[in-house]
């Protein structure tokens, strides 16, 4: 807890700062993701439901790239 006004003033700022970082990089993932599979069903025209499956694993970890 911040004793002087200030302090509580940054305090309260720098909360407000990572919450809206947060929101951000979610964000940015999700477009991110989003191009992915734009790609990925540009590529492979003929199966778009093994995008959706493929970045399912992707995003729970269970894809194994390759080394």
């Amino acid at each position: 807890m911040a004793r002087l006004p200030k302090g509580a003033e940054t305090t309260i700022s720098m909360a407000f700062l990572v919450m809206c970082a947060e929101k951000i990089r979610r964000l940015l993932r999700l477009f991110f993701v989003l191009i992915y599979a734009c790609f990925y069903v540009i590529q492979r025209p003929d199966h778009p439901w093994m995008a959706l499956r493929d970045l399912w694993k992707f995003e729970t970890g269970d894809l194994l790239l390759p080394a």
